[in-house]
């Protein structure tokens, strides 16, 4: 209660989702970027009284996580707290209020948060030098892969609760924009980093998101070719990638889309894929827009619900958990992405685990 949690309430979400205290902290720390700290008041003077600037240590970090993990687990109603730890104990609450604000309004598990990207790939600003640059831009490539890696070990742990397989997973949004292909193809590059097999399949057989951002030529055999067509195998759509993830790009754009997802050559696909695969990561239609995402869903283990900070009106999310209530897209994660770093490239998520928790990172 000391943070602002209702541990009979949380602890309904943490039995049936995250049942092990040892993972609370792993959920905890997506929670918690170093714009949300520098929000509060108390851990703002504390980080100046301490000069820590954006260098803070591992423990001022990851202690309030397991602070707010403990509270979480065992319904702690009341909690010991001196003087010193008052700082400690503001940014527990910060982590609680990031958790509640998605908990209020749904009940779809939470996966993780994606920093903004609007610095990868961009030029060289004339005041910095090409080496600052390069390590600024190999920095920020480093904590996106983070991120990932974060979201993905989420995934594993809400497969794990379920009993069930997360290995075809499929994303979609409420609008354009939400960054659903950017991120399918984040994740199938952390994954295949961690030598893991993957194919990216492009479900936006309307427009080809994916296969234009791969580059892929206009007129490529692909998903559609394979769907109309019995004579067409699965090796005939498949486009092997130097260094990169499989792809089985949209091919042409068809003129009775939910038709061809409609019918039983996706499902041969998806069932071919799965012993040829680790992991088959689908990018698919904006939810609402067309019936699409909500046709192709059936093939996928877990639909990845992409959401951007500022894209996406709060009042909307009731929709989100309609959908997650009426099974409309099967089994459904939220991703946040698109969350803004301040002063520079310093990102707050906590990796180091630890503290009687048996996690070292």
């Amino acid at each position: 209660l000391a943070v602002g949690l209702e541990p009979d309430k949380t602890n309904l979400f943490v039995q049936s989702h995250i049942p092990a205290l040892t993972e609370l902290p792993m959920y905890y720390s997506n929670l918690v970027t170093m714009s949300r700290l520098e929000r509060n008041p108390t851990i703002k003077q504390e980080i100046k009284m301490r000069n820590f600037e954006r260098n803070l240590p591992v423990g001022f970090m990851t202690y309030p996580i397991s602070q707010a993990a403990d509270i979480t687990a065992f319904r702690a109603k009341y909690v010991p707290v001196g003087e010193d730890q008052l700082p400690m104990l503001e940014q527990a609450r910060e982590t609680i209020k990031a958790y509640n604000y998605i908990k209020e309004a749904v009940s779809v598990p939470y996966l993780g948060e994606v920093p903004l990207n609007s610095k990868l790939g961009a030029r060289r600003p004339l005041f910095r030098s090409r080496k600052t640059h390069e390590e600024d831009t190999a920095s920020m490539n480093a904590l996106m892969g983070d991120a990932y890696r974060m979201v993905l070990a989420n995934i594993r742990m809400m497969a794990k609760a379920r009993g069930k397989e997360a290995n075809v997973l499929m994303t979609t949004s409420f609008r354009e924009g939400a960054g659903k292909t950017f991120t399918i193809v984040n994740m199938a590059d952390a994954l295949a980093a961690g030598d893991k097999k993957v194919v990216l399949v492009d479900l936006d057989i309307r427009k080809g998101t994916l296969s234009h951002r791969a580059g892929v030529k206009h007129g490529t055999a692909g998903l559609t070719n394979y769907l109309y067509d019995d004579s067409v195998t699965v090796d005939d759509i498949i486009v092997k990638r130097d260094g990169q993830p499989d792809l089985i790009p949209a091919g042409i754009v068809p003129p009775n889309p939910v038709e061809l997802l409609s019918g039983n050559r996706l499902d041969e696909l998806f069932a071919e894929l799965r012993k040829r695969y680790d992991y088959v990561l689908a990018d698919c239609v904006p939810v609402g827009i067309v019936a699409d995402a909500t046709v192709a869903n059936r093939v996928a283990d877990l639909s990845l619900f992409i959401i951007r900070v500022g894209s996406l009106d709060r009042r909307q999310l009731p929709d989100i958990q309609s959908l997650y209530d009426e099974g409309a897209l099967g089994p459904v994660g939220i991703i946040l992405n698109g969350v803004e770093l301040h002063g520079g490239y310093g990102y707050g998520y906590s990796y180091g685990y630890g503290y009687g928790y048996g996690y070292g990172h």
